[in-house]
């Protein structure tokens, strides 16, 4: 039509490699290195090779939390089957006080423009308590994520903590690809303790949203991944990485 141009190049982009239902279902090896995700993105969330630890990248710096929450930073060659990044350039800011993790995803649904986009979300605050989670690798031959979960994973508590939380969120119609909904990583302000976020209060902090309109997905390449079963299983994804 007369007068339409394209917006294509102009597009926020989320970068993913591998899928949460390839995760969930034991495809632990993945194909891209950490090297190679950064020209993707500076922030996001995933986990690496055997699923050993949580990713959380913030600042342009990819950190790794061991079983105990520990975190350092990871070298390039590092590789993951599951990651989320992207370059993020907000576009709001909101102020939060005295909310639980429930109040939070409810309060900040109503900045989204569209609950058909995807979103970049960066929490700064003092937490009055959060619940994380890390876990050990997983053990060859491999079975499936919710089968060994609850043996290898370990969680823990820190109270009166400043840090940040990492987060996507992605609609429903996505949940062959990714978690819907809300999905947070957190790091301590010290750059020393990290994990997956089961829960948590927090006292104060701020809210940084980044809409994005564009999805790319790298699937694996490799015999795991072109064998499984990826069908969406929504309980086996909630015991995982839900828990609340």
């Amino acid at each position: 039509m007369e007068g339409r141009v394209s917006n294509y190049k102009k597009k926020p982009k989320m970068y993913q490699t591998g899928t949460i239902n390839s995760l969930i279902n034991a495809v632990y090896d993945g194909d891209i290195c950490i090297g190679e995700l950064k020209e993707h993105g500076d922030f996001g969330l995933g986990t690496f090779d055997m699923v050993d630890g949580e990713m959380i990248v913030c600042d342009n710096i990819y950190y790794r939390a061991d079983v105990n929450g520990n975190l350092e930073v990871v070298s390039d060659e590092t590789l993951t089957p599951f990651a989320v990044i992207n370059k993020f350039i907000p576009n709001q800011d909101i102020g939060l006080n005295n909310k639980r993790y429930e109040q939070i995803e409810e309060y900040l649904l109503n900045f989204f423009p569209s609950k058909n986009m995807i979103y970049a979300i960066k929490i700064e605050g003092k937490f009055k308590s959060i619940l994380l989670r890390s876990e050990a690798c997983q053990p060859r031959t491999y079975q499936k994520m919710s089968e060994t979960m609850p043996e290898l994973q370990k969680t823990f508590s820190k109270n009166d903590i400043e840090g940040t939380l990492v987060g996507v969120w992605f609609p429903q119609y996505l949940e062959q690809l990714n978690v819907p909904g809300f999905h947070f990583h957190f790091i301590d302000k010290d750059r020393s303790i990290g994990g997956h976020v089961f829960n948590f209060e927090l006292e104060k902090g701020r809210a940084y949203i980044q809409e994005l309109k564009s999805l790319q997905v790298d699937l694996i390449d490799n015999d795991e991944f072109a064998t499984a079963e990826l069908m969406a299983d929504s309980e086996a994804i909630h015991q995982v990485e839900k828990q609340r």
